[in-house]
């Protein structure tokens, strides 16, 4: 017999964390790596740069994989306010790699992209040149030693 689940338990079933607890500190010798779809990010305000940086480095997080965060990062501007709130919300060793097509659009909403944010000392196990991605912001790519 099937069974009709209201609309508003679904909302709340996925609003719900799933997955690994991560209020307890982190060992040592681990390396978390969080990686997700964020359909569009703002540079700043409550679902920007600034709010993914801040809960990276409280859920001591040291690489996040972006998709979909819908900047232009060929503009100058773009890219430059980026790197700044990277530095500002965490200072020390922060690499932070947005791609996005080649294709210049009018604004700085550009579908697609994606990207790392590394943070930490896992910064310093990069290659020379390690990050690097595809002309049309479809994947990026992160060597590491």
């Amino acid at each position: 017999m099937a069974r009709y689940i209201r609309p508003e338990s679904i909302n709340q079933l996925d609003s719900t964390w799933q997955g690994h607890d991560l209020s307890g500190a982190k060992h040592s010798q681990s390396t978390r790596i969080m990686f997700h779809n964020v359909n569009g990010i703002s540079l700043r305000g409550t679902e920007g740069l600034d709010m993914f940086v801040n809960e990276q480095v409280s859920m001591e997080i040291d690489i996040q994989g972006i998709t979909e965060h819908c900047l232009d990062s060929t503009k100058y501007p773009v890219y430059q306010t980026a790197q700044d709130i990277v530095r500002s919300q965490a200072p020390g060793l922060s690499v932070l790699s947005l791609h996005s097509s080649t294709e210049s659009a009018l604004n700085l909403y550009k579908p697609g992209g994606t990207g790392w944010l590394v943070l930490g000392d896992i910064v310093s196990r990069l290659e020379p040149n390690g990050i690097s991605g595809d002309s049309m912001g479809r994947w990026s790519s992160m060597h590491l030693r």
